[in-house]
């Protein structure tokens, strides 16, 4: 794909949602011209019910980026879990049965209108309550269906999670996560500026990395090192900050240079413009992204060695200092 445009067309989306259908089914070669109906034992949606003769739709998008495969990833594994939980209750209840895909579907949507909403503070009795609550999670799903697939909602194997997390903290979702992030490159074409920068996803629950940053909104949360347009601010490629631990070097670089060159692979060789804060900033940096064919700008500490004391003695009101090495300059 060139880089003259921001989206794809609706024909090559359409084309490049059938090739990952057939894909998923083990057709790598060709995309599958007989497409089977839904299967009626696991819900599963196929092509045939989602892809017309062009992309016209919202669900349709969400579908390339929450694949079918993510989604039965995620029944497969939950259901996993219900049954396991199952035997905890006395009695049957109505809301313990396994889950499909047309319901976790449904709970993502739920999700998403809830921070479309702003609700994502507020507790499930004011959620689902016929005053205070809006009706398109009552007219969805009960409140004790919703806790149930709270407590078991499941992403991974958790089987073999003890064994990978030996290797990644973040493997209990990193399989999920690395398809999303892959899609969302895939299905979009970055304009020539482009920035890099820290997010905190607000989170409160138990996790061995959840971090407390005072200057942010949230205060506690997910730290995520992000890849961002910077026209249209869309989400291109991160990496999550899952504590010390052991990282890979490249010319044992310093840690927010690594970050940076691992958030630029995708885009590597394209002459963009990568801007940072000046966390990540170094002339180290700005060496290496030249390397990739990258251009750079952004803030540097007044400890940085690169610069002279003579820049950081007090001006003249009015006055500019500019410095020049090669194709970089300091101002």
């Amino acid at each position: 794909m060139s880089f003259n445009k921001l989206l794809y067309t609706p024909e090559e989306v359409d084309v490049e949602f059938r090739r990952q259908e057939a894909e998923s089914e083990g057709e790598d070669s060709k995309i599958a011209e007989d497409i089977s109906e839904t299967d009626d034992e696991t819900g599963s949606i196929t092509n045939s019910d989602i892809c017309d003769d062009e992309v016209t739709d919202e669900y349709k998008l969400f579908c390339l980026f929450i694949t079918n495969d993510i989604i039965n990833k995620i029944v497969r594994h939950t259901n996993e879990s219900i049954e396991i939980s199952k035997n905890r209750f006395t009695s049957d209840q109505w809301y313990i049965h396994p889950t499909d895909p047309t319901e976790i579907r449904s709970l993502i949507g739920l999700f998403y209108m809830s921070c479309i909403l702003k609700n994502r503070g507020l507790n499930l009795e004011d959620m689902f309550s016929p005053i205070w609550g809006f009706s398109v999670f009552r007219c969805s799903i009960s409140k004790n269906r919703l806790e149930f697939l709270f407590a078991n909602i499941r992403f991974d194997d958790k089987n073999t999670r003890d064994t990978r997390k030996a290797e990644d903290k973040f493997t209990a979702f990193r399989e999920i996560w690395s398809v999303f992030e892959g899609n969302c490159f895939r299905y979009y074409s970055p304009s020539k500026y482009l920035t890099i920068d820290e997010t905190l996803l607000s989170f409160r629950g138990r996790c061995s990395f959840r971090m407390y940053i005072a200057s942010k909104p949230d205060k506690y949360g997910l730290k995520i090192e992000s890849l961002c347009d910077a026209r249209t601010f869309y989400f291109i490629s991160e990496i999550p900050y899952v504590g010390k631990e052991k990282h890979k070097k490249k010319k044992d670089l310093p840690l927010p240079t690594q970050y940076v060159l691992n958030l630029t692979d995708k885009v590597k060789g394209s002459n963009r413009n990568i801007t940072c804060d000046n966390w990540f900033s170094s002339l180290g940096l700005v060496d290496a992204l030249l390397e990739r064919k990258l251009t750079f700008v952004g803030t540097l500490r007044k400890n940085k060695a690169e610069i002279p004391p003579s820049v950081l003695s007090k001006a003249s009101v009015g006055s500019s200092q500019f410095l020049y090495q090669d194709n970089k300059m300091l101002r």
